[in-house]
């Protein structure tokens, strides 16, 4: 891999994200564009829930409420 410039990170994002075609793996513009609509809606989604507090017992979900002491 290093032979080619391809870091064991970037070989394993594009065998995890990529498309494939018999043995070969790879990154398509189509694979790029779902990766970066999937990013978006992370960020839009982060940023709605800054500030969120959730109170759980265990698996259970006692309360959640808008914390204003963390937003600092």
């Amino acid at each position: 891999m290093k032979q080619r410039g391809l870091k064991k990170a970037d070989a394993a994002f594009i065998l995890e994200q990529g498309s494939h075609d018999g043995d070969s793996r790879y990154l398509s513009r189509a694979d790029v564009e779902q990766i970066t609509a999937y990013a978006k809606l992370l960020v839009t989604t982060a940023n709605r829930l800054r500030g969120k507090s959730i109170i759980c017992d265990g698996d259970l979900v006692i309360t959640a409420f808008h914390d204003r002491k963390r937003l600092r």
